[in-house]
C-alpha cells in the first residue's frame, strides 16, 4: 500500500513569488499487488484532458511497466506493459518516463539519445532522435526521475542533460544542462545553461559528482 501525505501551498499576499507549504491532514492510499515495486524518486502526477488527476510510476519489479492510479479514488486505472522486442519493443527497459496524458507518454531509450512517444496502449507512435543538435553538439541518453524530469512547454520538449566526461578538461565549460526539441519545426538546440561550478573533475564518479546532475 502506498500512503502519501498531501500538502497545500499558500501564496503570500505581499510577494507573488513566495509560497509556503502547510499540511492538509489528508492521506492518500493506493493499494499495490505483490508484483509491484515502487521507485523512490520516479513518481509523476498528471492531469488528463477532462481535469481528472492521476498518479503514475514505473514498476521496478517489471521495469517495462507503468502503473496509473486515480488520485481521488485511489483505484488502479491502467497498467501499461511495453513489449521488450518487435516493432513496439523498448529494448529491455526504459530510464524513467514523462506522462502528459493517456495519449502522450515519453520514454527515454536506455542506451541511445532517443525519446519514444507512446500511449497507454503501449504503442510506439514516434521515435525522436536528439543525438545531435543543429550546431553539431552531441547529446547523451538520459535517465529520468522526479528530480530530473522532462518538461513539455507548448510544442517544445526540454530534456535534461548533465556533465559529459568525453569533453575531458572542458567538461564543465562545454556540457549543457538541457536540450530543447521543437516537435513541430524539428530543431534540436542546446540551452545556454551550463553546469554550476559546485564540483571539480576529481568529484566525477563520486556521490558528489552524481548529485550534480540534480
Amino acid at each position: 500500500c502506498i500512503i502519501l501525505f498531501l500538502i497545500i501551498s499558500c501564496q503570500s499576499s505581499d510577494n507573488a513569488d513566495k509560497y509556503s507549504l502547510h499540511p492538509s491532514g489528508i492521506m492518500l492510499h493506493f493499494n499495490i499487488d505483490d508484483e509491484t515495486r515502487i521507485p523512490t524518486s520516479s513518481v509523476f502526477q498528471f492531469r488528463s484532458a477532462n481535469g481528472e488527476e492521476y498518479l503514475s510510476f514505473q514498476n521496478m519489479y517489471k521495469r517495462n511497466e507503468i502503473l496509473i492510479y486515480h488520485i481521488e479514488s485511489g483505484e488502479l486505472i491502467k497498467k501499461v506493459a511495453y513489449e521488450l522486442e518487435g516493432a513496439n519493443g523498448i529494448a529491455g527497459s526504459f530510464g524513467g518516463f514523462c506522462i502528459n496524458d493517456f495519449d502522450e507518454i515519453y520514454l527515454p531509450h536506455l542506451y541511445l539519445p532517443i525519446l519514444l512517444r507512446t500511449d497507454t496502449t503501449a504503442t510506439i507512435r514516434q521515435k525522436i532522435d536528439f543525438s545531435k543538435g543543429d550546431d553539431g553538439y552531441a547529446f547523451r541518453p538520459v535517465i529520468l526521475n522526479s528530480n530530473c524530469p522532462i518538461y513539455l512547454i507548448d510544442t517544445d520538449i526540454y530534456v535534461p542533460q548533465g556533465i559529459d566526461i568525453f569533453y575531458e578538461d572542458r567538461m564543465f565549460e562545454d556540457s549543457r544542462m538541457s536540450v530543447a526539441i521543437d516537435t513541430i519545426g524539428g530543431s534540436i538546440k542546446r540551452l545556454p545553461m551550463k553546469v554550476p561550478p559546485v564540483i571539480n573533475k576529481e568529484d566525477i564518479g563520486t556521490a558528489a559528482g552524481f548529485a550534480s546532475n540534480f
